[in-house]
C-alpha cells in the first residue's frame, strides 16, 4: 500500500509505470496488453471468449514483435509523455544510430519553446502538450 500511495503523490499511474518506462509487464484480463522488451501482445477483448479460452487452459492472444524504429518510436512517444522526458544519454545508449537524428529534428521546437533540453534530458514545455503529436511524428523514424 505503501508503493501505490507515495506513486499518488507523485502522481504517476501506478497502474502502468512499467509502460512509460519501457520495462516488461504482463497485462491480465481481457483485451490486456504485456511487453517483454522485444514484442507486445494483447488478449482477446470479448470477455466470453476471454473466460472460455480458459477454462480449456488456452491464451487468446494477438502478438506484435517490434523492430527496432518500433522501440525507438514508442521510447520519443511514451518519455516525451511523462514529467522526466526523454533521458539523452539512455537514449544514445539505447539507440545510437537513431538517436543522432533527434537533436537536428528538435531545432524549431527549440525555438519555438514547446519543447526544452535541461540536465541531459528533453522535456515538453506546457506549450508542447498542445503540440505534442507534431513533436513526436517528426523525431519519429520512419
Amino acid at each position: 500500500m505503501k508503493f501505490l500511495i507515495s506513486l499518488k503523490t507523485l502522481n504517476i499511474p501506478y497502474i502502468t509505470p512499467p509502460y512509460w518506462q519501457q520495462q516488461k509487464y504482463v497485462g491480465f484480463g481481457p483485451a490486456a496488453h504485456s511487453f517483454d522488451l522485444n514484442s507486445r501482445q494483447w488478449n482477446v477483448a470479448h470477455l466470453k471468449s476471454y473466460i472460455d479460452n480458459l477454462a480449456n487452459d488456452r491464451l487468446s492472444f494477438e502478438k506484435e514483435i517490434l523492430t527496432d524504429k518500433d522501440k525507438f518510436n514508442e521510447y520519443i512517444m511514451t518519455n516525451l509523455r511523462t514529467m522526466w522526458g526523454i533521458q539523452e544519454e539512455k537514449m544514445q545508449l539505447q539507440f545510437p544510430d537513431f538517436s543522432k537524428t533527434v537533436r537536428p529534428k528538435l531545432a524549431p521546437f527549440l525555438e519555438n519553446g514547446s519543447v526544452v533540453c535541461q540536465n541531459g534530458r528533453i522535456r515538453l514545455t506546457e506549450k508542447g502538450w498542445l503540440v505534442s503529436d507534431d513533436v513526436f511524428s517528426d523525431l519519429f523514424v520512419v
